[in-house]
């Protein structure tokens, strides 16, 4: 198991996250489309994420990488995104109901399931 390359798609992953979310929620709310939409960036994500973390890794530590920022981003994520007031089509009331550990547990199962996706690629691919 290669450490080093799991905390650098770790590191990655969570970077591209947060400006997913933060440039997603504002630009969103200024030229007023559906931040919904991007949650496809997220799922591309994940796969690309699951490709290479597996390829130099192996395939248990790409989905605990993809596990996590799951998580991350169905809370931290999700937490920016609402505190930058994105244009989801939610009062700010109805967002903050949808912040919790289904919401988590749902992104984290997500997140494992496009990586596994990217593994599969792997295979495909090379």
């Amino acid at each position: 198991m290669n450490y080093s390359a799991s905390l650098f798609y770790l590191a990655i992953g969570l970077i591209i996250i947060i400006l997913i979310d933060t440039v997603g929620a504002i630009t969103s709310r200024r030229f007023s489309f559906d931040y919904r939409y991007l949650g496809i960036l997220s799922l591309a994500l994940y796969a690309v994420i699951g490709y290479f973390a597996s390829r130099e890794a192996g395939v248990v530590p790409a989905i605990v990488i993809n596990g996590l920022l799951g998580c991350f981003d169905g809370t931290a994520g999700f937490w920016l995104s609402i505190r930058l007031k994105a244009n989801n089509g939610l009062n700010a009331k109805e967002s903050t109901k949808l912040l919790g550990v289904k919401t988590a547990m749902s992104m984290t199962a997500i997140a494992i399931a496009f990586g596994l996706a990217g593994y599969g690629l792997s295979f495909i691919l090379t």
